[in-house]
């Protein structure tokens, strides 16, 4: 039989509120706290239809479900359903893909 490892690094409360803080705080350093070194992350917002991809690229996986808000470079104001696909390795996020409901423009 398999020998299996779980991931426990998004299990407690401190971590399940950091992750989503170094991504709102645009903090790449603290972000990459949680991620392996060869870390593949799907963004979304972008052009392609995977988003913007960052690789630094597993058998443990895990979801997010967020409220996506801000705005576009062109000024109006984003506000949508989100979730993130994770996929971990020694503990740390190997995968990232994020998806996002898109909504017509909205003028709030």
């Amino acid at each position: 039989m398999a020998n299996t490892q779980t991931s426990t690094l998004m299990d407690t409360t401190d971590t399940r509120a950091a992750f989503p803080d170094a991504f709102n705080g645009h903090d790449a350093n603290a972000l990459m706290d949680f991620m392996i070194k060869d870390c593949v992350l799907d963004a979304v917002d972008e052009s392609e239809a995977h988003g913007r991809r960052f690789v630094g690229c597993g058998a443990a996986r895990g979801v997010s479900e967020r409220l996506h808000t801000g705005r576009r470079p062109y000024g109006w104001h984003v506000e949508a359903e989100c979730c993130d696909l994770f996929e971990f390795r020694h503990e740390l996020v190997a995968l990232q893909r994020a998806f996002l409901n898109e909504r017509p423009k909205q003028n709030f």
